[in-house]
């Protein structure tokens, strides 16, 4: 692969078809054209040579979680006494998930990623939240595959905070 944009992206062979992917890390903006030139060397001998334009598109695969509301009680604070939560893509074979963050309720709520789409979901000891309210939270989830600039995809799950 060659030409000005051809650093950003990887082609592969796969099953008879040519994938061509963006480099782990890359920026790449969505909706922009970007112009590329393939040189194919068949086993024949024969070299061929072709132009592709490719056109990044932003999406994110639908999710599923194990826990979308729970209790958490003041007094019980901690990790140890926090819930499981799991996220995992709807459709099966999906995008493999590389983290989750809490993007809200960071002075009461703590979020512990472990890996494989499950984390930790637990109460501060220094949580300044009212209790006997419920609070919805949104955690983050990016994408191993993703682009560097890639928006990440989001779960709420509804938090009853009692005492």
């Amino acid at each position: 692969m060659y030409g000005s944009y051809a650093g950003g992206f990887s082609a592969v062979c796969e099953d008879g078809n040519i994938v061509i992917k963006a480099k782990e890390g890359r920026a790449l903006k969505a909706k922009t054209a970007y112009r590329l030139f393939l040189k194919i060397d068949l086993t024949s001998g024969v070299d061929l040579t072709a132009e592709v334009k490719v056109t990044p598109k932003q999406s994110n695969p639908k999710l599923s979680q194990n826990l979308k509301k729970t209790v958490l009680f003041e007094a019980s604070y901690g990790e140890a006494n926090g819930r499981e939560l799991e996220v995992w893509p709807a459709k099966e074979g999906g995008a493999e998930i590389s983290d989750i963050k809490l993007t809200n309720g960071g002075d009461t709520f703590g979020y512990t990623y472990t890996g494989d789409g499950k984390g930790t979901l637990y109460v501060l000891d220094t949580a300044s939240q009212k209790v006997n309210k419920t609070y919805k939270l949104k955690l983050a989830v990016r994408f191993k595959d993703g682009a560097a600039n890639a928006a990440p995809a989001y779960v709420t799950v509804s938090v009853n905070y009692k005492k």
